[in-house]
């Protein structure tokens, strides 16, 4: 069941700079629109277990995949964890999201150890659609291939846009990444089709820790916890997230780590 929002939280504003709710650090990020002044600028409050998670298992040095990056404010996050010599591979595919994503990253200096990149993740690689669900700065449920949400409902599109979408295996094979350490996985529906064009990268010893948005409720969910716990992962947290959008109580951030 689709919950009644505001309309307040559906227009992009007047652009602006706001400090993210991150204590340890200073950072700041545009915000364009109500989602991102109420939502993202708070994703340490909306999400404490995913700052926890990076300041808990990240290392200097370390290489880490943020696939659905959204604005960046976790992948901001993860920079300061991993430092001058780590990596962040901030994935987000929604041209206005890239757009202020690529903003926040040169805003905060952190161009030297995030890298943005304007493309897709799934099971395979090819030319793919990706549907809007709309055009507000920091909005999500947006949806690669079927424009069906990450409850299992169908929408209408706001727009439809062609894609490069790749295996996270193919990409780490084509660009010669040596190392991925951590796995961010929040694309609202596919997660499960990313874990399976993943399984070299998951099985390398080297890949630590994983968090990922998973629905119970779905089979295909289900069968990616196995495989990850087959990968060497097992689950150390489980918390609930429920949607701002949608009601459901099936839906949970797990976190896996290897021993």
């Amino acid at each position: 069941m689709r919950k009644n929002k505001k309309n307040r939280n559906l227009i992009n504003i007047k652009e602006e700079i706001v400090k993210l709710d991150y204590d340890p650090h200073e950072i700041w990020i545009y915000v364009g629109s109500h989602i991102e002044k109420e939502s993202r600028a708070f994703s340490c409050r909306k999400e404490p277990e995913t700052v926890e998670w990076i300041e808990s298992y990240f290392k200097k040095g370390d290489v880490a995949f943020d696939i659905g990056a959204n604005i960046g404010a976790y992948s901001l996050i993860m920079s300061n964890s991993v430092g001058n010599e780590g990596m962040i591979y901030a994935f987000e595919p929604g041209w206005h999201n890239f757009f202020h994503l690529n903003k926040n990253i040169i805003l905060n200096k952190c161009q030297d150890n995030i890298m943005a990149l304007n493309i897709a993740l799934s099971s395979e690689k090819k030319i793919s659609i990706f549907n809007y669900q709309d055009l507000i700065f920091g909005s999500s449920l947006h949806t690669l291939n079927k424009p069906v949400n990450f409850v299992g409902n169908k929408f209408t599109p706001e727009i439809c846009q062609k894609v490069l979408s790749y295996t996270v295996d193919e990409f780490v094979e084509e660009f010669g990444i040596k190392a991925v350490n951590h796995i961010k996985l929040d694309v609202d529906g596919i997660e499960s089709e990313i874990i399976r064009g993943a399984e070299k990268t998951l099985r390398n010893p080297v890949c630590r820790t994983v968090m990922v948005e998973l629905n119970k409720a779905f089979k295909s969910d289900l069968e990616s916890i196995r495989f990850l716990q087959e990968c060497g992962f097992q689950v150390t947290k489980k918390v609930p997230n429920p949607s701002d959008f949608y009601e459901s109580d099936t839906i949970y951030n797990y976190i896996f780590a290897k021993k």
